[in-house]
């Protein structure tokens, strides 16, 4: 299990901090863009890092004003500087391809959790699609909702190749319930700066849960 950091806005401030005590960073390319003139200028600056540290970088786009075939496009020219993963969203047209670069497929909700039909569904498209990790995050209203995604974790074909937690405020704790149940990956925000999704913990909280359950 690793602790990916997840950075976005004022990432140049958290990156040196982390590149070393984090198991892998998540760049969040659509946060990051709003710091920059252009993709150009970001890509300046961020190239060299990929070189240097690829293998421990997650680099994501999501829900930003890119269409499905440029996101496509902007990941496939990522793929040339290597780094550990690349994640897309789900109705992002990436083509299969055989690359040293691993793929995360991700669906997200951020009004309820669908039915448990649907998201194995979800889950086996995403699959078929060549994903190395499918990631589920929904909304959580209740209880109920939140045992539902954490139900994914129990498909043994799935073990670990599935991240799965909620939104809202059963974001927390179904985080927590993932570490529990066997999730590759968990995600933290830099202590001190702003987290990336709702219920995102701090790097520190996360590190002192895991000793905990270990």
């Amino acid at each position: 299990m690793k602790i990916c950091v997840c950075l976005g806005a004022g990432w140049q401030e958290y990156w040196p901090v982390y590149r070393e005590k984090a198991d892998l960073i998540e760049f969040r390319i659509d946060l990051m863009l709003s710091e920059f003139a252009s993709f150009g200028d970001l890509w300046a600056q961020l190239a060299p890092i990929l070189k240097h540290y690829g293998r421990k970088i997650i680099v994501t786009y999501r829900f930003g004003t890119l269409s499905p075939d440029d996101r496509a496009s902007l990941f496939l020219s990522l793929l040339t500087q290597s780094p550990a993963y690349i994640d897309v969203e789900y109705d992002t047209p990436v083509p299969v391809l055989e690359m040293e670069t691993k793929l995360i497929i991700s669906f997200h909700h951020d009004r309820e959790t669908p039915s448990l039909e649907e998201l194995y569904t979800i889950v086996g498209r995403s699959f078929s699609y060549g994903a190395d990790l499918v990631k589920i995050v929904c909304r959580c209203r209740d209880a109920g909702e939140e045992a539902r995604l954490m139900a994914l974790y129990k498909i043994p074909a799935y073990t670990g190749r599935l991240i799965v937690f909620g939104m809202g405020p059963y974001g927390l704790s179904s985080r927590l319930h993932a570490a529990a149940l066997g999730t590759p990956i968990l995600y933290a925000a830099p202590d001190g700066g702003a987290p990336t999704a709702p219920g995102q913990p701090r790097f520190s909280q996360l590190q002192a849960h895991l000793l905990n359950i270990m």
